[in-house]
């Protein structure tokens, strides 16, 4: 269950977010929702996510650690380039497993 201090917006993402997973465990859905939802978002905060984070602390006058879901644990080897690849080369083995309908 969301908190408490969770905004109602916030909210109907979680429970959109449930309702793909749901409808990926169906025999329905076959289990692309959630894979797509996760590559949109993450390359699009791992892109051009990170170059938003500045100007919105700025703007919004936020701590230096806020917003967070533009923050990444990077390697010390390789770095953004290297977590990116890795990211993407997982993703793709997840789609491997989705059956042909849904990988397209």
């Amino acid at each position: 269950a969301a908190s408490s201090n969770t905004s109602p917006a916030t909210q109907r993402y979680v429970e959109g977010i449930r309702d793909a997973g749901a409808d990926d465990r169906a025999a329905s859905g076959g289990g692309g929702r959630l894979l797509g939802h996760l590559y949109c978002r993450y390359f699009a905060d791992l892109f051009g996510g990170q170059m938003l984070a500045g100007p919105t602390r700025a703007a919004l006058r936020l701590a230096r650690d806020t917003p967070r879901h533009y923050t990444f644990d990077l390697p010390a080897q390789g770095g953004r380039r290297a977590y990116i690849e890795e990211v993407y080369e997982s993703l793709n083995e997840a789609g491997k497993l989705l059956p042909p309908k849904a990988f397209e």
